[in-house]
């Protein structure tokens, strides 16, 4: 992937970082919801604005953010398309941040656990691309689709795949 050139304040060549690009996931179905949040932000004091923003919204129970392995784009989960557009409007009007939607890399999401030692930390070495963490640290499958999720749980019994997380 080949980026544009861009010119820092002080006039050095600069890579354009991609901020601010994000994806929303129903935490109540575990499907995706519309989502990849991609505010093509301009600058860093926006890209510092809307990690703060989700952070505010993700301590008030609004959305909760996952961190793939990986080093992609954050994702956000929401509980359906009305937490969506809560979060929509809060980014834009609250914060001042320009949003717009497109697909995610996922389909549905799974925390995921084992009993077995060592299994969890083979399975997530194997399927790195494909883990997230959520903000306690616990690990998240992201699955491409119903199918693929299917699949892998057959092909480790030894890892459970939960759909909603006990909170303690």
């Amino acid at each position: 992937m080949r980026r544009e050139l861009i010119a820092s304040p002080l006039g050095a060549p600069c890579v354009a970082p991609p901020w601010g690009t994000l994806s929303a996931v129903n935490l109540t179905t575990g499907a995706l919801e519309v989502v990849e949040l991609d505010d093509m932000l301009e600058d860093a004091i926006r890209a510092k604005k809307l990690k703060e923003a989700l952070g505010e919204m993700a301590e008030e129970g609004v959305v909760q953010l996952f961190s793939p392995l990986d080093g992609s784009q954050p994702i956000v989960g929401v509980i359906g398309a009305l937490q969506l557009d809560v979060l929509g409007e809060r980014l834009t009007h609250e914060y001042g941040l320009p949003i717009g939607f497109d697909a995610a890399p996922c389909e549905i999401l799974r925390w995921i656990t084992s009993e077995t030692p060592g299994a969890l930390s083979r399975f997530v070495e194997k399927h790195r691309s494909s883990i997230a963490t959520d903000s306690e640290g616990g690990y998240v499958f992201l699955a491409a689709s119903v199918f693929s999720l299917s699949w892998t749980q057959e092909q480790n019994p030894e890892i459970a795949f939960i759909d909603i997380k006990a909170v303690a």
